[in-house]
C-alpha cells in the first residue's frame, strides 16, 4: 500500500509480480505520464525551485506540508501532523519524478 510516491512505488513493486495485492491512493504518474498535474508541480516547487535540492534534504514549511499532506484536516490537526511527522525528504526522487514524466 502506498500513497503518491509510495503509491507508485506499489505500483512497480506489483509490476514486478512481487506483491499478492497492491493499494496505490494517488500515485505519483509514472514515466510518460503527461500532462503532469499542476498540484504535483505546486507541491514540490519547493525542492525544485533549486537545482542543488537534488543532493540534499529539504524541510517543508507548514504551509507547503498542509497544502500536500494535511489538507483534509483542521488547521489545528494539520500543525500536530506537522510537528509530529514534518522531515526534511531526499530531493533526488523528487527530481527524477519530475523528469520522468517527459517522453
Amino acid at each position: 500500500m502506498g500513497h503518491s510516491f509510495g503509491g507508485l512505488l506499489a505500483e512497480m513493486i506489483a509490476g514486478q509480480g512481487l506483491s499478492a495485492a497492491t493499494v496505490a491512493v494517488a500515485p505519483t504518474p509514472s514515466c510518460g505520464v503527461l500532462p503532469l498535474p499542476i498540484s504535483a508541480l505546486r507541491s514540490s516547487k519547493s525542492v525544485l525551485a533549486n537545482p542543488r535540492n537534488r543532493h540534499r534534504a529539504v524541510p517543508l514549511t507548514f504551509d507547503q506540508f498542509r497544502f500536500a499532506f494535511a489538507n483534509a484536516v483542521s488547521e489545528d490537526e494539520a500543525n500536530e501532523l506537522f510537528e509530529t511527522f514534518a522531515v526534511p525528504a531526499p530531493g533526488a526522487p523528487i527530481f527524477q519524478a519530475a523528469a520522468a514524466t517527459r517522453l
